[in-house]
């Protein structure tokens, strides 16, 4: 039997181009594309979203939490998937680092003694003029020094009726640990203009064959006990988008669909296997907001579904699909379900 290749349980898109900037659609003119996305959720394997009211201290700095539940609904919140969506935006279209964690990563624990600075490429810093947004900004939102922009997309909350999910028992995760770029310098950055800056966006790979549980069962603050929602759990959301220009439309939808054999990480645990998701857009209902607000039941076409709908995206998702761009090559390669690749954490660079 020949030896899988063993690899990190996340890699990097590397940042192609630089932000294309420009001003957001006005909120209070009807003049872009507008409309609603249902879209379906299936678990494939174990789920779990934290919310601090289903948790409970156990000692020691540990907590055991069950999966959100309310009256038999379980639920994921459109905050989680907002977070995820925008991720896949960022990467696709080049976007701003929001979330920036630099420019120095000081160790602690076992790489205590140790840091590195870290900056970023020329233009990847975060958008700081409302009137010039980077394409995530635009669709997801931007808030900088008092400057707001509400955004163009609203992801509602991922329900499933008590038939549709199924919780499992609860589980003694392993170490969920942050990311340590000052252990694994050249993992993280590389050499460009004699500085270090980000080598990408990082993105954690599917493990169909993850361990999720501590050796021994230890329970301390480095990890949790908690109860996901089994594989083959299916959820329900809806997306809203107003005004959008049609390339920002076609980013919203393949951040959302996809690509086949592709599928998205969601919730706590990505690194040990959790969180893998398939989403798919099940129906598509296109909204004339000017004709709405002209005529009483105006302005709503009838969804699309089926193989209609199919054929639909297919012809607006072709672009991002056929191209070879390196970024895309690169989500191919990290976001791919059917590798073959022995994932598991490598040690330490130092």
């Amino acid at each position: 039997m020949t030896e899988r290749q063993r690899v990190d349980p996340y890699g990097f898109v590397r940042l192609v181009g630089t932000p294309d900037r420009m001003e957001a659609r006005p909120h209070h003119r009807f003049e872009g594309l507008s409309g609603r996305l249902t879209c379906r959720l299936t678990v494939k394997t174990p789920l779990f979203v934290y919310n601090p009211k289903f948790a409970r201290p156990v000692g020691r700095g540990h907590e055991q939490a069950r999966f959100p539940v309310y009256d038999g609904v379980a639920f994921i919140p459109g905050s989680s998937l907002k977070g995820v969506i925008r991720s896949v935006a960022e990467a696709v279209e080049a976007g701003c680092f929001t979330l920036f964690g630099g420019p120095i990563y000081r160790g602690s624990g076992i790489t205590r003694g140790k840091q590195v600075k870290v900056d970023l490429p020329q233009g990847y810093q975060h958008c700081t003029d409302s009137k010039q947004l980077c394409p995530a900004c635009r669709l997801f939102g931007f808030l900088y020094r008092g400057q707001v922009h509400a955004g163009k997309v609203h992801i509602g909350d991922a329900i499933a009726p008590q038939s549709e999910y199924e919780l499992m028992d609860f589980i003694t995760l392993d170490v969920l640990s942050t990311p340590k770029p000052e252990a694994r310098i050249h993992t993280y950055t590389i050499l460009q203009g004699g500085r270090r800056v980000v080598r990408g966006r990082k993105f954690y790979r599917h493990r169909l064959d993850g361990v999720l549980t501590r050796a021994g069962g230890k329970k301390d603050r480095q990890n949790k006990t908690v109860q996901p929602v089994a594989p083959g759990s299916i959820f329900t959301f809806d997306v809203e988008y107003n005004d959008l220009r049609e390339e920002e439309l076609r980013l919203l939808l393949y951040a959302l669909a996809l690509e086949p054999r592709l599928w998205h990480k969601v919730g706590l645990g990505k690194p040990i296997g959790m969180g893998s998701a398939y989403i798919e857009i099940i129906s598509w209902q296109r909204i004339d907001r000017q004709a709405r607000y002209q005529s009483l039941g105006g302005g709503m076409d009838e969804p699309l579904k089926g193989d209609t709908l199919q054929a639909e995206l297919e012809t607006w998702l072709r672009p991002y699909r056929e191209s070879q761009a390196p970024n895309l090559q690169d989500l191919r390669e990290l976001w791919r379900y059917d590798h073959e690749y022995d994932v598991r954490y490598a040690r330490p660079e130092f």
